[in-house]
């Protein structure tokens, strides 16, 4: 049996471990939304892929879904894992619920048998498919869809799968670097892997994976059983390109098992891809469960054992094939603030108000010499506040996604940015502050000849994000184009391609972060603090 210190130690390493994957990937990478916004998960899993540990910077719904694609391994080619084997596969339903996202797995044996997995799903700048995601209807205009497949079989390369994809996308050089950088990331975890269980004199993970779970699943029962029993429900309407939609859930404390189940929210949406598979709906709530019930216990798969979710068939947090979900963020983002605003009823000293979330620009073209480019600037919105502090300016939650350097995003595309800047006192007020939202602006590079086309994807336009306990709405979100700010409806169309001509000015406001307790109670060093920091006509 492992000593507590052994325990710890190896459990220490392995985070190294899949950090360096992480430090591997990002250095080899191509793209700005991988090497710059660290759009990605690089995990290590037992034999049986089951998750033992991810990196740092990894994106917690990649950490919770990359388990599910090894176990998708070993069931449809079980004894015919060979050495040298490598597989690939995008489908939304399996994974994080859009095309764009490719997983790689990498199996590696010990003494010709399998001990692990080491895996990695990373955002492509590029899949495909229609440009103007709102009008897309099915998956099938969203972009090449890669079916679980070896992409390396007995470590010789399948070179057709590698055709394909740079057939079908518009930057091959660029998606097939990504591709072959989570190759490489994969491989370092997989040496530096054996390498430990070398050193320890491990027949494999078994012991360890145990251990870990078993310890993880206990605490976060006990945190469950802490919780009374009963029914705590949730809901928001949010408006898209056909009106006002529906989110709702009603989460059920009994005993240490905790159901979330999204029955009543809106149907499955015929456009605009903004529907959410089950698998990403999961993975979004069972994350903002544990942020909320064990924040200090690092993930693994034995934290979500008590958790079940569920959500009607044909729903927007369940969406049948081949329903479009490019755009799934703009349901399955909603969901951490709906499980917030459930808790706070039983919970109200761990769980924060709603937040920001991001207003991503991406802007795709060519040069007039033929070169394409690819790239996407992350914008956060302020963080909502908690019992305890002021929200954080400019975090994007529930990703863990980065904000792009400028300077990156500049070289990487032909514009410029004309202004980027924290929204003063666009926190929402309260015993606690909402965080500060930014604002962006994007324009053609002077002299520039290239063609280039413009999306931008604004969140939390209507409702902004919602106060808790008293603490007022954040600002929402907005989006001005050449000096004129737009009706909702206007800018949600600007997710899909605009051309940015000679003249133009994008400029897009993240949303401000929800305050916490009411404005009153708010201290008063506090306040002497915002109004230097706001000016006088600073609210609450």
């Amino acid at each position: 049996m492992l000593t507590p210190l052994t325990l710890e130690i190896l459990w220490r390493r392995m985070i190294a471990l899949v950090d360096e994957m992480a430090a591997t990937l990002l250095r080899t990478s191509f793209s700005t939304v991988i090497g710059a916004a660290n759009d990605f998960g690089c995990e290590l899993l037992d034999a049986n892929g089951n998750g033992l540990a991810h990196a740092t910077r990894s994106m917690p719904v990649f950490n919770l879904l990359m388990p599910s694609v090894c176990k998708a391994v070993i069931q449809k080619y079980g004894d015919g894992i060979r050495e040298g084997d490598i597989f690939i596969c995008n489908d939304p339903w399996l994974l994080v619920g859009h095309t764009p996202d490719i997983a790689i797995v990498l199996p590696f044996f010990k003494d010709g048998v399998r001990v692990g997995f080491a895996a990695s799903i990373a955002h492509m700048a590029d899949i495909g498919g229609i440009l103007d995601q709102n009008r897309a209807r099915e998956s099938y205009e969203e972009g090449l869809f890669i079916p679980l497949t070896r992409l390396y079989s007995g470590g010789q390369e399948v070179s057709v799968v590698l055709d394909f994809i740079h057939h079908n996308v518009r930057n091959p050089e660029m998606v097939i670097g990504d591709v072959h950088a989570q190759v490489s990331a994969c491989h370092v975890g997989a040496q530096k892997a054996l390498a430990l269980l070398a050193e320890y004199a491990l027949a494999g993970f078994g012991e360890l994976a145990h251990e870990i779970h078993t310890r993880s699943e206990a605490a976060i029962r006990a945190a469950v059983r802490a919780l009374p029993d009963g029914e705590y429900a949730a809901a928001i309407a949010f408006d898209e390109l056909d009106g006002p939609l529906t989110a709702k859930l009603t989460l059920m404390v009994a005993g240490d098992q905790l159901t979330v189940n999204f029955a009543g929210s809106a149907p499955q949406h015929p456009r605009g891809g903004i529907n959410s598979t089950l698998s990403y709906t999961t993975a979004h709530a069972c994350y903002a469960l544990k942020c909320a019930l064990l924040p200090d216990v690092p993930s693994n798969e034995g934290c979500y054992a008590p958790f079940t979710i569920c959500a009607p068939a044909g729903s927007i947090f369940n969406c049948i094939r081949p329903a479009s979900t490019m755009n799934r963020t703009k349901s399955g983002w909603y969901i951490a603030p709906l499980i917030m605003t459930a808790l706070s009823q039983a919970l109200p000293k761990q769980v924060f108000a709603a937040g920001g979330l991001m207003g991503a620009i991406s802007v795709y073209g060519r040069e007039a010499d033929g070169r394409g480019f690819n790239a996407s600037l992350f914008n956060a919105g302020g963080l909502g506040a908690t019992a305890r502090n002021d929200g954080l300016h400019t975090t994007v939650f529930p990703s863990s996604a980065s904000n792009v350097p400028v300077e990156l995003f500049e070289v990487a595309a032909p514009v410029l940015i004309s202004e980027k800047e924290l929204i003063p006192d666009s926190g929402g007020a309260g015993q606690y502050r909402g965080g500060l939202g930014q604002r962006t602006s994007v324009r053609r590079l002077p002299g520039s000849t290239a063609h280039i086309i413009v999306s931008a994807s604004p969140h939390r336009q209507d409702p902004a994000p919602e106060g808790l306990h008293g603490g007022e709405a954040g600002a929402p979100a907005r989006v001005r184009l050449n000096g004129r700010w737009l009706t909702r409806l206007e800018a949600t169309q600007l997710t899909g391609a605009y051309e940015l001509r000679d003249g133009d000015e994008l400029t897009v406001d993240t949303a401000g972060g929800g305050g916490y307790g009411s404005p009153i109670v708010r201290d008063p060093a506090l306040i002497a603090k915002d109004r230097r920091d706001f000016g006088d006509k600073v609210k609450g």
